[in-house]
């Protein structure tokens, strides 16, 4: 899609769930919920839990330039689907992101600028919306979801099972619907 100078591309949904299956099959994840603290600890990250922050403080991913040292903060004020989704999505910019410019490959330019808030909107909406499809790709993979019996496939019980917000549950649950009809 061309919008003036810029050429913007789609997520790179087969780049995130290739990267979400390596995490999981590197981690032995068999079944819900993800555990996010395995999964950081993998990663060679070291996970805190923060209770000195505002209430909606969100999650974030420190890495010191100085040692190449990063560490993910979570607010523990927020509730416990909304911690785990939050940090998901950070994993998400961690991977899909971090070593690499922000809109590498995402926006092509025409113009330069210096950073990502100099940019135009609907860059950073792909640089979030790939984050966004990385949380709930994380935290709902599909094959743990396929195999649920089909009495545990309700909204509420994919919410409780996966400890994740509902809004995250209703992409997850609609890709298995479109798989289960093919």
């Amino acid at each position: 899609m061309r919008l003036g100078n810029l050429t913007a591309v789609r997520p790179r949904r087969s780049l995130i769930e290739s990267e979400v299956q390596k995490l999981l099959t590197g981690c032995l994840i068999a079944w819900p919920p993800v555990d996010l603290r395995q999964i950081v600890h993998y990663l060679g990250l070291k996970y805190t839990e923060v209770t000195d922050t505002p209430d909606g403080a969100e999650p974030i991913i420190f890495t010191s330039y100085v040692t190449g040292y990063a560490e993910v903060f979570v607010n523990a004020n927020r509730p416990e689907p909304a911690q785990r989704y939050s940090v998901a999505h950070q994993l998400g910019h961690y991977i899909l992101h971090a070593k690499s410019n922000v809109l590498e490959g995402i926006v092509e330019l025409k113009q330069n600028w210096h950073s990502t808030e100099d940019a135009p909107p609907f860059s950073r909406d792909v640089y979030e919306a790939e984050a966004d499809i990385f949380a709930v790709k994380l935290l709902i993979p599909q094959l743990l979801l396929k195999h649920l019996p089909k009495t545990s496939r309700n909204l509420n019980a994919i919410v409780d099972d996966f400890g994740v917000p509902l809004l995250a549950v209703i992409p997850a649950y609609n890709d298995l619907l479109k798989k289960i009809r093919k």
